[in-house]
């Protein structure tokens, strides 16, 4: 369960990234049919779409982060040759 968990992280972070564009989209829709407006809608699009993508960044950079010191630790644990 705990093993490559910086590799999850990373894959939990673009997974989430892609719902947050797939909601905006969503709530972009909802306020053009709603009758709400073309460019409300077009603003729901383009700020939720660059919040999720920029929001997911933090996840994804501590992803790498955790992958990188899980390589360290393999190899300080490798016996010397």
């Amino acid at each position: 369960m705990w093993n490559n968990i910086g590799t999850r992280m990373k894959s939990l972070a673009q997974i989430v990234c892609w719902i947050g564009i797939v909601l905006a989209a969503i709530g972009c829709l909802a306020y053009w049919f709603g009758g709400k407006g073309f460019f409300q809608g077009l603003l729901v699009l383009i700020v939720g779409g660059l919040s999720a993508w920029i929001g997911s960044w933090a996840m994804y950079g501590f992803g790498i982060i955790v992958n990188h010191y899980e390589e360290l630790e393999e190899k300080k644990n490798e016996p010397e040759e």
